[in-house]
């Protein structure tokens, strides 16, 4: 376990940031900012928002008018990243907003870091080294135009992207040379791209590959993955190399209904499902509260009212069914906080547990215990080797 500093805020790794867009509070049916209630210690927010999301046009007048940073409307004071919303400017067809822009909207923020406004691509892009190109181009020109004098507590993050690793060494190269004339030759905080859809798509050990050749090439830089997706693949990319990722998944499942569990596949609470089939829901919410029993007893993990945030200590049967009966999806208004809190609580107990074996010399066996009978277990068993191939030390 190593601590990072981001201007002056430290943070432990490995991490997570979670991922936030503007609105969720409360249009996306979260009651109010759950930072405090479920151990976040890093938030992104995505530079998109701020600039050009139309559902977020709203919110960007109040902030306005109210002459708030984002930081402040988010009552947040842990490490703030600004993601520079590439991934949206790129839904579009091209990113046609300017990479100052982003720098001057990142700025403001009062953030603690800022995204290089980067060009992401899926795997089977045939244009992958243009986007590279324009990335570094981009890069040059946000450290060209930061002024630190006037911006001391932020930096930009650097984004690499690549499939393999001789692109992967060519890109880092690269990067180097721009921060030996911006950024005094140092390289000593990196970000991933490009990760998730290989990870989504099968494409796993792939994934797995790029991230391995990025830490044994840069075995002391601060290294954030972007998007990754469920507890699941976040532990995964700890073991590999990241140092933090960030996720939208909290809320993003929340939404379609589903629930994030330590170590296990992703619970999905519906009244419809219960209809359906009632003998195999009670079997499955059976097989849920012996879940959280088992970790209650020998992980100490615990279940939160998450209105109040108090803990439910030792539940009983009754309170077990209670609170899944307030995670599941029914008539009324609280079900989706509910579940956006849980999610949101296990990604960041998952995080906890992961530097807690880190500290103890437990890891590998910890991520191995997470991650065995899942589709995420054969990455695992292929990054075990790679990491021993590149001495990458655990």
């Amino acid at each position: 376990m190593r601590t990072i500093n981001h201007n002056g805020k430290e943070l432990a790794t490995p991490n997570l940031f979670a991922s936030y867009r503007l609105g969720d509070v409360t249009s996306a049916g979260v009651k109010f900012f759950p930072w405090k209630i479920t151990n976040t210690q890093a938030v992104l927010v995505n530079a998109y928002d701020l600039i050009e999301n139309p559902k977020c046009s709203g919110y960007r007048k109040r902030l306005t008018e109210q002459g708030k940073t984002i930081r402040q409307h988010i009552e947040f004071n842990g490490p703030l990243m600004i993601d520079s919303g590439a991934y949206y400017f790129l839904r579009s067809g091209n990113i046609h907003v300017r990479p100052t822009d982003v720098l001057q909207v990142e700025q403001n923020s009062d953030a603690d870091l800022g995204v290089i406004l980067d060009h992401p691509f899926p795997p089977k892009a045939s244009d992958k080294q243009q986007r590279i190109n324009r990335t570094l181009a981009n890069t040059r020109t946000m450290f060209a135009n930061f002024t630190k004098e006037e911006h001391s507590a932020f930096e930009l993050l650097p984004v690499i992207h690549g499939h393999d690793a001789k692109t992967i060494k060519k890109t880092i190269d690269r990067l180097y040379h721009i921060s030996e004339k911006y950024n005094g030759g140092k390289l000593d905080k990196l970000g991933i791209g490009s990760l998730a859809p290989l990870a989504q798509n099968g494409n796993k050990e792939l994934a797995v590959e790029v991230l391995t050749s990025v830490r044994s090439y840069l075995p002391n830089t601060y290294l954030h993955c972007f998007s990754m997706g469920s507890s699941l693949l976040m532990l995964l990319a700890f073991y590999c190399g990241a140092d933090t990722v960030d996720s939208q998944t909290w809320i993003v499942s929340a939404a379609f209904k589903f629930i994030q569990m330590p170590g296990h596949a992703i619970v999905r609470l519906a009244t419809r499902e219960r209809a359906a089939n009632p003998y195999r829901y009670h079997k499955k919410m059976q097989e849920l509260k012996r879940l959280i029993r088992d970790l209650y007893e020998q992980e100490e993990f615990v279940l939160k009212d998450w209105q109040s945030g108090e803990i439910l200590r030792d539940p009983n049967e009754s309170d077990l069914d209670q609170y899944i009966n307030e995670l599941t999806d029914r008539r009324g208004d609280r079900h989706l906080h509910n579940r956006a809190c849980h999610n949101l609580w296990v990604f960041n107990f998952e995080a906890k547990r992961a530097r807690q074996e880190k500290q103890h010399g437990k890891f590998e066996e910890f991520i191995e215990g997470r991650l065995k009978g899942t589709k995420y277990y054969d990455a695992f068993v292929y990054a075990k080797q790679r990491k021993r191939d590149l001495k990458i030390r655990a």
